[in-house]
């Protein structure tokens, strides 16, 4: 597994936290957390519930602490972690690290940027290869259609939004 963030390869910065699954969080949200915090969460898990949780005990939207969200990939078919980022950095306002894990593949990660994802961890060989390469690193962030990510560079293309 290769850790990939901003462009690069990296060490992973919560390589010794301790992680937490969805439900194990859920369980342990009366007692102290250890910090910093890594929430794995497969797919499935309502985040919605993380918005109820917030309101209840901080007062926001539940995430205090929580340094990094992993976003299992359990195979590249399985959209579902799509959406559960999306929820998180819309929704919830997940500010913090949201990283995709799992069957993360090259053809993918464009979509995971738009839905707020900002680091990866790797495992198939075919995707480290055209990221050691380098040369289409630029077509990760470059976007057709508007997103959570501005488009890049900016009203290069105004004739791509038409309004409904």
């Amino acid at each position: 597994m290769r850790y990939f963030k901003d462009g690069t390869f990296a060490d992973d910065p919560f390589a010794g936290a301790e992680t937490l699954s969805g439900p194990d969080w859920l369980e342990r949200r009366g007692s102290a957390l250890p910090s910093p915090l890594v929430l794995q969460l497969d797919p499935g898990f309502d985040v919605e519930a993380i918005r109820g949780l917030g309101q209840e005990r901080f007062g926001n939207e539940g995430l205090d602490g929580v340094a990094c969200v992993k976003i299992a990939f359990p195979k590249f078919t399985d959209g579902r972690g799509y959406s559960m980022g999306w929820l998180l950095r819309t929704r919830l306002g997940y500010a913090g690290e949201m990283r995709a894990v799992g069957d993360v593949l090259y053809d993918e990660m464009q979509l995971m940027a738009r839905c707020g994802f900002d680091g990866f961890e790797i495992v198939d060989e075919p995707t480290l290869a055209l990221l050691r390469d380098g040369r289409r690193l630029e077509t990760i962030r470059r976007f057709y259609q508007p997103g959570l990510e501005p488009e890049v560079p900016a009203g290069t293309r105004p004739w791509a939004r038409r309004s409904a």
